[in-house]
């Protein structure tokens, strides 16, 4: 428990709170929330004080950033198209869906995937596809065509998870893999 803390207001009345430094006998710094609640006024006034380590959760936040920054460094070094969509709405693509599309991220986020397939059939069968594959097996795996920007129509197989397994049907990320050069090299064998 901390040795040394620095001085803190006490509020006349009411309740106040806020973060300080304490230290512990090693020396080591401890980052505390402090919270005052006033129970009495007057010259001999009570005052409640609570102090609430936050070492641990200062350090599961750092955790937390840290892992995030590396799986946004994965997800923009991979070769793949890789994104995540809520309710059918781009919430990220990397760098991959960009090239692949012709689309620059901004014109893809907050954007309904609708956009990217050429008929309305194509757009309502992925999904349907994709949730039936997920309630059997967990992951969806969809072989489709998308439109990109220029109108070009690309082939291109799909990967879907959910990201929550509470509610399937609404949070997922995608891999999207362009198979056009297979398919078409498949089509010149045929």
């Amino acid at each position: 428990s901390p040795s040394l803390i620095r001085p803190m207001a006490i509020p006349a009345t009411g309740r106040s709170s806020g973060e300080i430094t304490g230290w512990t006998a090693g020396g080591a710094a401890v980052p505390l929330l402090l919270t005052c609640n006033t129970l009495t006024v007057g010259p001999n006034a009570e005052v409640s004080v609570v102090m609430t380590d936050l070492g641990a959760h200062k350090r599961m936040e750092e955790a937390l950033r840290e892992s995030e920054t590396r799986l946004r460094a994965i997800i923009r070094a991979a070769p793949i198209g890789i994104g995540v969509v809520v309710d059918r709405v781009f919430q990220e693509v990397n760098q991959c869906i960009v090239e692949m599309t012709g689309y620059a991220r901004e014109e893809l986020i907050g954007v309904g995937a609708r956009v990217l397939y050429p008929t309305e059939e194509e757009f309502a069968y992925v999904g349907k596809e994709k949730y039936r594959q997920i309630a059997e097996k967990g992951v969806g795996v969809v072989e489709t065509r998308w439109r990109c920007k220029d109108g070009a129509i690309i082939d291109v197989v799909l990967s879907s998870c959910p990201l929550d397994l509470a509610d399937p049907k609404k949070c997922f990320t995608f891999t999207a893999l362009d198979i056009t050069e297979r398919k078409q090299a498949e089509e010149t064998l045929r």
